[in-house]
Order: structure tokens, then sequence, then C-alpha cells
């Protein structure tokens, strides 16, 4: 009876030293963008995608964020803070920093596309490691805000989530 407690240890053991551990830790995130997430909630015709791919050594981002029937965008960012909170910027998305660069009109198609480092960090984060940020955003508690001339506050928002 040991003896095949034993073997079963053994073969589980070995079997999750098998499974690589980055498997488990996400490396691409996508961010739905609606007014209806906005706090408090925006009617808007715009909506949005950000998708963000995080390098094999954790040092940087690759985003990409695109804009459907937005008008008068001015900015968008990285924010922290979980749903229905609103909290400080940690990364500008466009303009890549201050200050505002309002798109006159209607725009659609991609606003932003970049890597970021560490030393895009704002706010509350600059200065601190790309890790602090992945904690934020692993945690579900980081979000993408575009902010337009007509809803300076933001218009449309998406948390941050694995893909």
């Amino acid at each position: 009876m040991i003896r095949g407690v034993y073997w079963a240890v053994l073969a589980l053991s070995l079997v999750v030293a098998a499974v690589p551990t980055g498997a488990q830790t996400p490396v691409e995130f996508v961010a739905h963008l609606w007014g209806r997430e906005q706090v408090p909630t925006v009617d808007t015709k715009a909506t949005g995608v950000a998708t963000f791919r995080v390098a094999p050594d954790g040092n940087s981002i690759a985003y990409r964020l695109e804009v459907s029937r937005a008008v008068g965008v001015q900015m968008a960012h990285i924010h922290v803070g979980a749903v229905g909170q609103n909290g400080p910027i940690v990364v500008w998305l466009y303009p890549s920093a201050p200050p505002p660069q309002v798109r006159p009109g209607r725009f659609d198609g991609e606003l932003a596309s970049g890597t970021i480092t560490a030393a895009n960090l704002v706010g509350p984060l600059a200065g601190q490691p790309m890790s602090v940020l992945l904690a934020r955003i692993r945690e579900m508690g980081t979000y993408v805000n575009v902010h337009t001339v007509a809803r300076p506050a933001g218009e449309i928002r998406g948390q941050i989530l694995p893909r």
C-alpha cells in the first residue's frame, strides 16, 4: 500500500514538474472599451479594443489600441483601478506623453501602438520596475481609458483582462 502511494506521488510530481511555470502566467491581455464601462456610464457609439503582449523577459509590453466611431479623441491611457472605480494614469498610450493631442472629427482605426517600458510609467508607478505594472494588470486592477473633447473624463473604458 505504501509503495503504491509512493509511486503515485512520484508520478504526480513528474507531471507537475513537466508543466512549464510560464504556462500559468498570461502574456497576452485585452481590453474591450465601451461607454457603459465608464464611471459614471457614458452613452456613446464609440468602441475600442486594446491588445497587450508581454515580452518574455517581462521588461516591456507591446500594445495596440484601436477605436471606432470616436469623435475628437484627445488622450488615451492605462489607469490603475478596479472595475467600477476610477484611478490615476500610469501609462500614456495616445499621445505617448503629455500634452493631449486632439484628433478632430470622427476617428476609426489604430489610435496608438508601441512598446511600454519602465521609462513610460507615470503617476504612482513612476520610477517603479515593469513588474509592478504587470502585477496590477494580472490582478485585473488596470483599465484603458480613451478621452475625448466632449468627454474629457473619458468616453470609453475597458478593464485589462487575460486574453
